[in-house]
C-alpha cells in the first residue's frame, strides 16, 4: 500500500485513463525552452549563411 501511495506522490494519480507516466511541468518548460535554443541557434547559422553567400556573390 504505500508503495502505491509513494507512486501517486512522485507522478500522480491517473485513475484507469491509461496514462502510466507523468511528466512533471518543469520538465515540459526545459523542453520547451531547449527547442527554442536549438531553433535561435538555427537562425543565427542560417541567417550567417545567407549573409555570406550575399557578401560572395557581390564580391565584398
Amino acid at each position: 500500500m504505500m508503495a502505491r501511495k509513494e507512486q501517486i506522490e512522485r507522478h500522480g494519480d491517473y485513475g484507469d485513463s491509461g496514462r502510466r507516466y507523468y511528466r512533471p511541468a518543469r520538465d515540459l518548460t526545459e523542453d520547451k525552452l531547449h527547442r527554442l535554443a536549438i531553433w535561435v541557434v538555427a537562425a543565427a547559422l542560417g541567417a550567417a549563411a545567407l549573409i555570406g553567400l550575399i557578401m560572395y556573390a557581390y564580391g565584398c
